[in-house]
């Protein structure tokens, strides 16, 4: 990463901004505020605002539903250069975007009005059987009305009790347990009226309206059926609307583009008369960069340097093109600090095992790598999701590794299907089957646990090594390197040698975990206590390979489970005709499930395993990510 700082003529500014977005190589630094900043945003933000409220719109009108791709990353309009320009230079969306926002408002004010008079219909439907003005229905001289409605049982009591007093409760209608009622009482019984106030009734309010019940659901019915005709005809519209949506998106992007030149102008530093540009560009890019203002001469100056201390460079992850995949690993727990070691790499070939292991289907590995390609082959995708898709194919291909290795193939539909020469190959190819032998599979589950655990440590001892701590490094990671070997070599030298020598390495390596650990004491007395201490670190590792049995708990999950889904498949089978489709059915359905939910877990834990167990011991992260100062569109990819 080189740091760049970029003089030029006043005058220069905007061909300056517009070269350095189409070349896409510098990211931008703020410069501080010790002179005076650049001119103001100059976009029209409100254009911006319309073109962006217009596509919302009219994205609520599209018919084509997103795919399961499209969940996770934006599929952007293929345009070329040609088309880019053409559109941005010609194309007038005022009409359009006048046309949305006002459908969107109307269609809005439908709504609120449609669900009014839902409600009025609604709140009339139990009084159809008044046949008088609501408007009339209120207290007169002589005579307190009460409309309302009480539970059935409480209408009885009222009935009973108003026998003995001058009031009349008069049934209009009922729902369930709802009585609608119209209570007349004469004025000047007060027995009466507390007798009223002591019921249960929800008084109903006819408030604002006038005619019967009846002529006013009559009229909202009507008004709501203007309302669908006139909805339906905006969004007739709105969809003839739709071919314009192209044209709208690449607009949108063109005045980001803009906004971004704007807002770039005001990280540069001017003066009357020049100004100056500064950031981060690739080593590799510098030439490019130099080259794209070669024409301007003099009144273009670029002066670069390798980042000094107290410089916080940004980071870019260089990987070869096989391992470029990882990347989204580590992107996801965050990228090294400037200088830091790239975990990518290392992490690797751990992350290739532990997504086969975790699935552990061939059939499974085989259908997630080919479809994966297909999506890499048939859609555009942007470049980030486009590593997500090659990271699950490389898993696709593990998975197939380690189901040939188990004998699973859709589960046990090998052998179920009535093809013998299948079942033949993969009993020939298959060397474990977790189900019969778990214990097998646990234990190489927990050795690759071994493995990586003592390959971080390795990792910590070199990069302290390399930074000057050679003592720190040898003693610190060496102590529990040759510890964690000696252990391991313990395990399996009784089996394998019966020579007794793995006891005494356990010994040593114990003593000088210790050694390590108590040497920084400087109390003699607390040495012997710091170097207990020092040793119980054991009990961390312990728990970080015991982690690792989780592969084997995803890989049973995910057989199982598919061995259910054939079960389930060969219940209807004999049924005439309709059995072998409803077969075909639950395979697909319940395949397709169980890949969906045990690719996304073998995703998952592979990755917490190395963010967890393997990054703890010798990655920190933290650093920026590089992000140039480039077009990149919202909506459209731009390819010529």
């Amino acid at each position: 990463m080189k740091k760049v700082a970029l003089a030029a003529c006043l005058s220069l500014r905007e061909e300056v901004t517009c070269r350095l977005q189409d070349l896409g190589v510098l990211e931008l630094v703020d410069v501080g505020e010790d002179l005076q900043r650049g001119m103001p945003l100059s976009v029209a933000r409100d254009r911006l605002d319309r073109l962006t409220g217009a596509l919302k719109y009219l994205e609520g009108f599209t018919s084509r539903r997103k795919g399961l791709v499209e969940t996770f990353v934006t599929v952007k309009d293929p345009v070329t250069p040609e088309e880019f320009d053409l559109i941005t230079s010609t194309y007038d969306e005022e009409g359009i975007v006048k046309d949305c926002l006002a459908g969107e408002a109307r269609l809005a004010e439908i709504g609120h009005r449609r669900q009014q008079l839902q409600d009025t219909v609604t709140c009339l439907s139990p009084w159809l059987g008044l046949n008088v003005p609501v408007e009339s229905l209120e207290a007169q001289d002589r005579v307190c009305l009460a409309l309302g409605w009480m539970a059935n049982k409480d209408v009885v009591a009222l009935a009973e009790a108003s026998l003995t007093l001058p009031m009349h409760v008069e049934k209009v209608s009922q729902e369930g347990s709802r009585t609608y009622v119209a209570i007349f009482l004469l004025a000047g019984h007060p027995e009466a009226r507390d007798l009223l106030e002591r019921s249960q009734i929800t008084r109903a309010s006819f408030e604002g309206l006038r005619g019967t019940p009846q002529q006013l659901v009559d009229r909202a019915t009507e008004e709501i059926r203007h309302l669908d005709i006139e909805e339906e005809q905006i969004r007739k519209k709105a969809h003839g609307m739709l071919e314009e949506t192209t044209n709208l998106r690449a607009l949108h992007d063109n005045l980001v583009f803009q906004a971004e030149r704007a807002g770039a102008t005001e990280l540069f530093t001017h003066t009357q008369r020049a100004f100056v540009i500064r950031g981060w560009v690739r080593a590799k890019h510098m030439p490019q960069l130099e080259h794209a203002f070669r024409d301007l001469g003099s009144r273009v100056s670029i002066l670069s340097e390798d980042p000094g201390e107290g410089d916080d460079p940004p980071v870019v992850l260089e990987n070869p093109a096989l391992i470029q995949p990882f990347e989204v690993v580590t992107n996801l727990y965050g990228n090294p600090r400037y200088g830091e070691v790239d975990p990518t790499p290392l992490l690797a070939p751990f992350f290739f095992v532990f997504f086969g292991l975790s699935l552990s289907d061939g059939g499974y590995g085989l259908v997630l790598t080919l479809l994966c390609l297909y999506m890499l082959k048939k859609m555009d995708i942007p470049e980030g999701g486009k590593r997500l898709f090659r990271l699950l194919a490389l898993g696709g291909v593990s998975t197939v590794v380690f189901g040939a290795l188990t004998g699973s193939w859709f589960g046990n539909a090998v052998q179920i299907l009535p093809f013998e020469a299948l079942k033949a190959l993969s009993a020939r190819i298959t060397l474990f089957d977790p189900l019969r032998n778990p214990l097998a599979v646990l234990g190489l589950a927990l050795g690759m646990g071994v493995l990586q655990v003592w390959f971080g440590i390795l990792v910590k001892m070199v990069i302290d090594i390399r930074e000057g701590r050679v003592l720190e490094g040898l003693l610190d990671q060496g102590s529990w390197l040759i510890f964690i070997a000696s252990v391991a070599f313990f395990a399996f030298e009784g089996q394998l040698l019966g020579t007794g020598l793995g006891r005494y390495l356990v010994i040593a390596g114990a003593l000088l975990v210790m050694f390590a650990a108590g040497r920084r004491q400087k109390s003699l007395l607390l040495k012997p206590f710091s170097a207990v201490l020092g040793l119980y670190g054991v009990v961390g590792y312990v728990g970080d390979v015991l982690s690792y049995a989780r592969l084997l708990a995803l890989g049973l999950a995910t057989g199982v489970i598919a061995m259910v889904v054939n079960q389930i498949a060969q219940l209807p089978q004999g049924i005439p005709v309709v059995g072998i489709v409803l077969s075909i059915l639950i395979m697909a359905g319940g395949h397709s499930f169980n890949l969906l939910v045990s690719t996304l877990g073998s995703f998952i834990h592979s990755g917490r395993l190395q963010f967890v167990e393997f990054f703890t011991k010798f990655f920190e992260g933290g650093g920026k990510t590089f992000r140039p100062f480039r077009k990149e569109g919202r909506f459209t990819a731009v390819k010529g």
